[in-house]
């Protein structure tokens, strides 16, 4: 059997930092095209608290660097998958999931009583734009089934 050959040391990183960085930014307008709730007035309620919760986990923690933390978050995640460290790449997904459902999402909910109404409000308007629906979540749902595919598949690499 032919084995691929594997990618340069140098090109993987780099591969997985562009990348990273191009999801987190995908992952912020994705996050933003989410139609705010129909009692809201003006533009500043944009987006879902607990869909930010879902795509960025604890990068939001970070105040001013939130966008870096996810961008070095996702590059992580990208560099985990195309160097098969099948180990560290799980735990990575199973930490941000982890903080996102049992951190992140529960301090939204805290802070914003009305966002579980707010988020079944702009779901229900999400649904009568389907091609902004796909357009916010078909990449993401993409990305975890081939993160997951691409972890439990195939040789793992030496160092997991």
């Amino acid at each position: 059997m032919a084995t691929r050959p594997t990618q340069s040391p140098v090109r993987t990183p780099a591969l997985a930092a562009l990348t990273g960085a191009a999801f987190a930014l995908y992952l912020f307008v994705a996050d933003m095209v989410i139609p705010p709730p129909s009692h809201a007035q003006g533009h500043y309620n944009i987006g879902n608290a607990l869909v930010g919760a879902l795509f960025f986990s604890y990068a939001p923690f970070t105040a001013a660097l939130s966008p870096l933390v996810a961008m070095a978050m996702y590059g992580t995640y990208a560099y985990m998958a195309l160097a098969r460290r099948r180990c560290a790449g799980l735990a990575l997904l199973a930490l941000h999931y982890g903080v996102a459902a049992l951190v992140a999402a529960p301090i939204y909910l805290h802070r914003s009583p009305g966002l579980i109404a707010d988020t079944r409000d702009q779901f229900i308007r999400l649904a009568a734009q389907p091609v902004t629906a796909l357009f916010a979540f078909a990449p993401f749902i993409i990305a975890n089934v081939w993160y997951v595919l691409r972890m439990l598949s195939q040789p793992t690499s030496s160092a997991t």
